[in-house]
């Protein structure tokens, strides 16, 4: 498990692709596909001031996005893989769920569509 999450941390805006390679999404019935993301909120950042967003795009210029090309699922989990909210719709609230004394996070991307070939996409972290 530990090779399919990357490493995400404030400040990065990451491009992604769900694609027929990526694995099936079990929580949308094996419609869709999933890409995975570790992030780590540091101590002095409240995360009531995190946004966490995933934006598709039907063109993908270096992390400029345009256009939509699927719709975004979001779903979060802590250190030991429990899920510590319903999915989400493109934002992570963090006000949805009690904060993990380590802080780690496990984020799936997926689609709420089924993405036949390819599902470009920006994954970022940041302040509000």
């Amino acid at each position: 498990m530990k090779d399919f999450f990357k490493d995400a941390k404030m400040g990065d805006k990451l491009a992604g692709d769900i694609a027929d390679n990526s694995i099936p999404d079990p929580y949308n019935e094996g419609r869709g596909r999933l890409l995975g993301y570790k992030l780590v909120l540091p101590k002095d950042v409240d995360p009531k001031n995190v946004n966490v967003k995933v934006k598709s795009c039907q063109i993908l210029i270096a992390s400029l996005c345009m256009g939509d090309s699927f719709s975004e699922r979001v779903y979060v989990f802590d250190a030991k893989y429990n899920p510590l909210a319903d999915s989400f719709d493109k934002t992570v609230d963090f006000s949805r769920f009690k904060m993990p004394d380590d802080r780690v996070f496990y984020i799936l991307v997926g689609s709420a569509d089924k993405v036949s070939s390819s599902g470009k996409f920006v994954f970022s972290v940041g302040l509000k």
